[in-house]
């Protein structure tokens, strides 16, 4: 088993911080404990997700690919002079793609792709969230250092 932990991602349009600590068994399956916060590059939202997640991996030599998909605390902050100000909490989800190069033991760098969806409740007093979902979603590419244990 090994396990990675992933300190910072820069994103091809914004920027974020995402730490993520992920433990794999013998047979590529494991669990990972995630914590994720982008703001993309003039954009006005800013989102965070914390939550626990099921990962696998497949090591070839010393290339690893792996996949997570996690479910827990989601919160977005608009700030906007066009829309106004709304934050918000609700159900964050994430699932991701990635490949990592090992470069030592314990270094190695990564890239993948990443969705991030935040779902929350529908503010008061507003009519056009009746019928339309309230949250936000974000697709980004990543790359950054990854450390194995």
């Amino acid at each position: 088993f090994f396990y990675v932990v992933t300190i910072v991602d820069m994103y091809m349009f914004g920027c974020g911080f995402s730490l993520m600590y992920e433990h794999v068994f013998k047979n590529g399956c494991g669990f990972g404990l995630n914590g994720i916060f982008e703001q993309g590059e003039g954009s006005d939202i800013t989102t965070g997700v914390i939550a626990p997640s099921f990962v696998y991996y497949v090591s070839k030599n010393t290339w690893t690919y792996g996949c997570s998909i996690g479910i827990g605390y989601g919160r977005f902050n608009l700030d906007s002079y066009r829309y106004g100000y709304d934050d918000a909490n609700g159900l964050g989800t994430f699932v991701q793609g990635n490949i990592e190069k090992r470069i030592t033991k314990n270094f190695g760098i990564g890239a993948g792709i990443r969705l991030v969806n935040i779902t929350a409740s529908k503010p008061d007093n507003n009519s056009y969230y009746d019928s339309h979902s309230y949250g936000t979603s974000t697709l980004r590419f990543t790359i950054g250092p990854r450390f194995y244990f």
